[in-house]
């Protein structure tokens, strides 16, 4: 499943919880983290927690394929 969401992740981008008004908004490395697309502080506060990359601490569990855990790291030293 985490792997599963992942893919959608990097193909999609970041997609705000309960935030259906919203887009997915793409991301890579590296990032503008100041950005605010939507002029949306809640938008702001959800990409700068970074709980929506936990799912590569989850495809890891799922594999124990390293690279998960190589690009959660990347993003966290992006940030």
């Amino acid at each position: 499943m985490s792997v599963k969401k992942v893919l959608e992740f990097e193909k999609d981008g970041f997609i705000p919880v309960n935030r259906p008004d919203l887009q997915p908004y793409p991301m890579s490395i590296p990032f503008d983290w100041a950005i605010d697309p939507y002029n949306d502080s809640n938008w702001c506060f959800q990409l700068n927690t970074l709980r929506y990359l936990m799912i590569y601490l989850g495809a890891y569990n799922e594999t124990k394929d390293k690279e998960y855990i190589l690009k959660l790291i990347k993003w966290i030293e992006d940030w």
